[in-house]
C-alpha cells in the first residue's frame, strides 16, 4: 500500500504551480476515486501511470505457456519449459481484477494475464478527459458546485461490489426461482443478472403451525440491477423434512470443496507438492462443514452472496481534478441546456471561478490550456493522417521534440521509439498523451509557446442559451468520480438499526456539528438550532422529553432547551477572550 501512495504523488502534472497541500488533497482524492466501466488515460499525464514493476495491480507471464486452469477464484498457468525450477504459476482472482485468458489459451512471455480494473495495458486509469470551462451559471456553482452535462453523466457509470448476508433457519425452506417445476434452483446461478425488484432467494417459514400454511414467501430483492459474482454457502444442520430441500443442502455441503476437487483433478499435470501448495493458497475460498459462529455452531445455513452492481451518477455526487479542486455535482443538465462552444460543442463539465481563487491551486489550469491545446492539436494530425500518413507521424515527432520540458528529454527518446516500433500507424496519435511529470513541468511562457504552436486561446466565447457571454477559462480537464456517493450519503440517516441509548445510526450518519459547522450556524444567529440538533443526537432526557410532549399534543412551542453542543460553547469561550460576552 505504501507503493500505491508513493506512486499515486507522481500522478499530478505541473505540480510546481500548486500549493504543496493541494498534492496531499490529490493523493487522497484519487485514492477514493471510483472504478468507472470505460475510464480515459490522461490526456496530460505524468509519464508515471505505467504501473507493471508494482506487482500488486497486474501479473504478468514469466515464460511461454498455456492456461491450465481457470475459474471465478483462480488462475493456473503451465509454463512450457520443464527444465524451469517453477513451471506452475498461479492467481488469484477477485472483483478487483480482469482477466484476459481462459483455459487452454496460449501466451507468450510477457503477456499481462490479469491486472486491475483501474488498469489498460499496464497503465492507470481513473477518470475520463473532459471538456470544461470556468464560469457562473444561475447559482448552481456556489461553493465549489459543479454542473455536468446528461451526457457527460452517463460516461461516469461506476462498477461496485456488494454482499447480501442471509441466514436460513431449519423450519425455513429456499424455494426454487426456476420457472420449470421439474428443476429446484433455489440460488442465483454465478455470472447471471437478475433486474431491480426480481427475488435474488425466495424464503417460506414451514412450521406445524396452520397459520404458516398459506403466508406467501419472503423475496429478498434489491434496487438495483446487478450480476452474481459468487456464493458462499456455510451448512450445519437442515431439517430433513423436506426432501428437495435436505437433498439440495446435501448437495451444497458435499460441494462446498469444488474449488479444492477441481485441483485435485489435475494431478497427473501438476506436482503433488504444487498442488498442497494452490490448495493452501485458496483455501479461504473453501468452506467446510460445521463452521463456528462465535465459537459456537449454529444450527442454520448462512448465505453470503456478492455480486457486482453499478452507480449512476445523481446530483449531490462528488468528484475532484488532480489539483485538489472537488465538488459535488449540484445540477445536472440535458445536453441542449449546457453552454456550447462557438462551434457547437457540448460543454461537459462547469466548474466555478472562486474554487481556484478559495483553493488557490492553478495547476488546474495549466492543464486545462494544456489540454485543449493537446486534443486540437491531435484533431488535426488525425484529418492529415488521412492524406498523409508519414507527414502526420513526422510532424507528432517533430511537435514532441520541440515541446518536451523532461529531462534528459525521455519523453521525446519514447515518442521515437514507439514509431520505430510502429511506424506510421494511426494510434500512436489516436493514443497519444502529452507528459508533464512533476517538477518537470512547463513554465507560462513555455505555455505560451504551445498554445501559439497549436493554434489555441486561454480563453473563448461560450453560448448560453443562445446568447455569446465571455471570454471564460476553456478546455480539456481529467475529473475523477469520488466514493463519496449521495446514494450512500442519503441511505445512512435513513434507513438501518439505531442505537439503544441515544437512537442514532450506529455506524455514522449521526448529525455531528463540528466548530466549522457553529461558525455558519453563529452568522445567521441560529443558537437554537444548534441546541435543537443537541436534542436529536445525545442529549437523550430531553428527548424524551420532547417526546412526550408532542405525543400528547403533537405540538411543542415553550421547550426550554438547556444543554448545548461542546462546540458552541468553545465558539463562546473564544469570544470571552477577546472580552465579549453573550
Amino acid at each position: 500500500m505504501s507503493e500505491y501512495l508513493t506512486f499515486q504523488s507522481a500522478l499530478i502534472p505541473f505540480i510546481e504551480h500548486d500549493d504543496p497541500t493541494r498534492c496531499q488533497m490529490a493523493d487522497s482524492q484519487m485514492r477514493q476515486s471510483l472504478i468507472l466501466e470505460n475510464p480515459d488515460s490522461p490526456l496530460i499525464s505524468t509519464g508515471y501511470e505505467n504501473v507493471e514493476h508494482i506487482e500488486y495491480y497486474m501479473f504478468k507471464a514469466k515464460h511461454d505457456g498455456k492456461v491450465l486452469f481457470k475459474n471465478n477464484k483462480i488462475v493456473i498457468l503451465k509454463y512450457d519449459d520443464d527444465n524451469l525450477d517453477n513451471t506452475i504459476d498461479f492467481f488469484v482472482l477477485t472483483f478487483e481484477y480482469k482477466c484476459y485468458f481462459e483455459k487452454n489459451d496460449t501466451f507468450k512471455r510477457g503477456d499481462i494475464i490479469a491486472e486491475h480494473r483501474t488498469m489498460t495495458n499496464g497503465n492507470l486509469k481513473f477518470g475520463k478527459n473532459l471538456l470544461a470551462c470556468y464560469t457562473e451559471l444561475y447559482g448552481y456553482l456556489h461553493e465549489d458546485s459543479i454542473i455536468m452535462s446528461r451526457s457527460c453523466a452517463n460516461k461516469y457509470t461506476s462498477i461496485h461490489k456488494g454482499t447480501l448476508d442471509l441466514e436460513i433457519h431449519p423450519d425455513t425452506v429456499l424455494i426454487s426461482l426456476s420457472d420449470n417445476p421439474n428443476e429446484y434452483q433455489p440460488l442465483p446461478l454465478l455470472g447471471s443478472v437478475i433486474k431491480a425488484g426480481d427475488p435474488i432467494i425466495k424464503t417460506k417459514l414451514l412450521t406445524n403451525s396452520p397459520k404458516h400454511l398459506f403466508q406467501e414467501p419472503t423475496i429478498h430483492t434489491l434496487p438495483y440491477d446487478i450480476e452474481i459474482y459468487d456464493i458462499h454457502i456455510f451448512p450445519n444442520k437442515w431439517n430433513t423434512n423436506y426432501s428437495d430441500y435436505d437433498r439440495y443442502i446435501r448437495s451444497l455441503k458435499k460441494n462446498s470443496k469444488y474449488v479444492e476437487n477441481q485441483i485435485n483433478k489435475l494431478s497427473g499435470q501438476l506436482k503433488e507438492s504444487d498442488i498442497q501448495y494452490i490448495n493452501h493458497i485458496i483455501g479461504a475460498f473453501i468452506h467446510k462443514s460445521n463452521l463456528l459462529d462465535k465459537g459456537l455452531k449454529f444450527p442454520s445455513v448462512k448465505l453470503k452472496i456478492e455480486y457486482i452492481y453499478k452507480k449512476y451518477v445523481q446530483p449531490g455526487d462528488k468528484f475532484a481534478n488532480r489539483h485538489g479542486n472537488k465538488g459535488v455535482i449540484s445540477k445536472i443538465l440535458p445536453d441542449e441546456e449546457m453552454p456550447k462552444t462557438e462551434d457547437g460543442r457540448v460543454i461537459d463539465i462547469i466548474f466555478g471561478n472562486l474554487s481556484i481563487i478559495s483553493r488557490m491551486n492553478v495547476g488546474q489550469l495549466f492543464e486545462l490550456h494544456t489540454g485543449m491545446a493537446i486534443q486540437t492539436f491531435k484533431d488535426k494530425l488525425l484529418k492529415m493522417y488521412e492524406t498523409d500518413p508519414h507527414g502526420a507521424i513526422t510532424v507528432l515527432k517533430n511537435f514532441t521534440k520541440d515541446m518536451d520540458t523532461t529531462k534528459d528529454k525521455w519523453f521525446s527518446k519514447h515518442v521515437d521509439e514507439m514509431i520505430n516500433k510502429y511506424g506510421d500507424s494511426k494510434k500512436l496519435i489516436e493514443d497519444y498523451v502529452f507528459i508533464q511529470p512533476p517538477f518537470e513541468g512547463m513554465t507560462k511562457s513555455q505555455l505560451d509557446k504551445l498554445l501559439n504552436t497549436c493554434k489555441t486561446k486561454q480563453s473563448y466565447k461560450i453560448k448560453i442559451n443562445d446568447k455569446v457571454v465571455g471570454p471564460v477559462a476553456l478546455g480539456y480537464i481529467y475529473v475523477l468520480k469520488l466514493n463519496h456517493t449521495v446514494q450512500d450519503k442519503l441511505r445512512v440517516r435513513s434507513t438501518g438499526s439505531y442505537t439503544t441509548k441515544y437512537m442514532t445510526p450506529p455506524k455514522g450518519g449521526a448529525q455531528r456539528v463540528g466548530e466549522m459547522e457553529v461558525w455558519s450556524f453563529m452568522a445567521y444567529d441560529a443558537m437554537s438550532n444548534l441546541k435543537e440538533i443537541l436534542i436529536k443526537s445525545d442529549n437523550f432526557g430531553d428527548k424524551i422529553r420532547v417526546y412526550r410532549k408532542l405525543y400528547g399534543t403533537g405540538f411543542n412551542s415553550n421547550l426550554q432547551l438547556v444543554m448545548e453542543p461542546a462546540s458552541l460553547t468553545l465558539f463562546k469561550r473564544y469570544f470571552n477572550v477577546i472580552g465579549v460576552s453573550f
